[in-house]
């Protein structure tokens, strides 16, 4: 998992989510934050078709 700030607030994710270039990272497309928590949680691997990318101002550490 990654610690990691986007323009709206900090976040707990996957570490797989995040571009090999560290300046983006996959979204999910869910609606529901309960989704959204338990992709997160279950490490869901992104659907490069379906999930957004966003870009990450920092990483603030990685475990």
């Amino acid at each position: 998992f990654s610690i990691v700030e986007f323009e709206d607030g900090i976040q707990l994710i996957p570490t797989s989510w995040i571009f090999s270039d560290n300046k983006k990272c996959y979204w999910p497309y869910y609606k529901k934050q309960e989704k959204i928590n338990q992709a997160i949680f279950n490490e869901e691997y992104p659907d490069n078709d379906k999930w957004s990318s966003y870009d990450i101002l920092r990483i603030f550490g990685t475990a």
